[in-house]
Parts: C-alpha cells; sequence; structure tokens
C-alpha cells in the first residue's frame, strides 16, 4: 500500500478508476498536485486510463508499471480522452524542469484533419532568455515501445490457435 505522508500519490487512491472509461483526469491532476507539494511521486497502478492532458510539476516523478509487449498493451497506460483539446499533450511538462516520467505507454488516439495531440508536450514561447526564443527544444528520451492497436478478426482459426485449452469454434466461445 503506498503512504501519502511519504510523498507516494497513488493515483486510484486520489479516485482514477483505471477502466479505460471513466474520465481520470481530476484524479490525475490531484495526484500530481499534492506530490508538487512535497517534490514527491506520482505512482500509476496498472490499468487504462482516460485522460485529458495533465499538467506536470517540478521535481516530481510520474511512474507506470512497464509491461507492454508487441503482442498487447499492459501496465500503466494514459489514453487519451476524446475531448482532449487540439494541439495539447497527454502531459505537458512546460515549466516542470526536473520532471521524470517512467513506466508509461501514452496511447494517442489519431485525429482527423489538423487534430494533433501530442504525448508529452512543451509549450512555451519565451524561455526567458533572448537567444533561446525560437530555439528547438532538445530532450533525451528513451523511447521502450510503440504499438499499433490491431484487434483480430474473431474467427474460428483465431479461436482454435489462441483458445485451444477452452474451445475450437467461435459459436463454441459464444454460447459460454
Amino acid at each position: 500500500m503506498i503512504n501519502d505522508s511519504y510523498g507516494f500519490f497513488d493515483v486510484r487512491k486520489m479516485g482514477a478508476a483505471g477502466d479505460g472509461v471513466s474520465d481520470d483526469t481530476a484524479a490525475f491532476q490531484a495526484a500530481v498536485d499534492a506530490a508538487a507539494a512535497q517534490e514527491g511521486i506520482v505512482f500509476v497502478p496498472p490499468g487504462k486510463y482516460l485522460i485529458r492532458t495533465i499538467h506536470a510539476a517540478p521535481r516530481i516523478r510520474i511512474c507506470g508499471s512497464a509491461n507492454f509487449s508487441f503482442r498487447a498493451v499492459g501496465g500503466s497506460v494514459l489514453i487519451q480522452h476524446p475531448g482532449t483539446e487540439n494541439g495539447k499533450a497527454l502531459i505537458d511538462i512546460t515549466g516542470a524542469f526536473g520532471v521524470q516520467l517512467e513506466g508509461l505507454c501514452l496511447h494517442g488516439r489519431a485525429g482527423s484533419g489538423d487534430e494533433i495531440v501530442h504525448g508529452i508536450g512543451l509549450f512555451k514561447e519565451d524561455y526567458g532568455k533572448e537567444e533561446l526564443n525560437g530555439k528547438a527544444a532538445v530532450f533525451n528520451i528513451t523511447i521502450n515501445h510503440f504499438y499499433k492497436e490491431i484487434v483480430p478478426e474473431l474467427t474460428d482459426e483465431f479461436v482454435a490457435e489462441n483458445m485451444s485449452n477452452y474451445y475450437s469454434t467461435v459459436d463454441e466461445m459464444k454460447a459460454y
């Protein structure tokens, strides 16, 4: 169990459902804000969290459970809420100096036309030093996984290959 008095803030304890259906934005932002007061850690247990833009804070860590494979997404997955403002990000790190993001799968949704939502965003027009304004921001980022979700067609062949211990046809599986 995560104890908030030591600077650990579990998004589920803050109210996130992690079911991929509920809007978990407010719970996530509450955990980030609480961690910011202590330069703490936001813990994201395995689950699928539907979020709008989260505004990270300086000197905090947002840590999930990296549990990905080439066949499926698992672990701590942040999914873009359909209502996310165009041009924004799942996690906005503007002004969040020293923020660390670990073990998260950032799952955006392809938009139509000019709809773009970034996984991690830095939206700054004035860096406070004239010689830096208008220059590209450079980040050291390690990407551990990219994927495109492909849902296979449910056929007798698929059932036989993947569920042969239980069913041999789609009809048998549906009847259960």
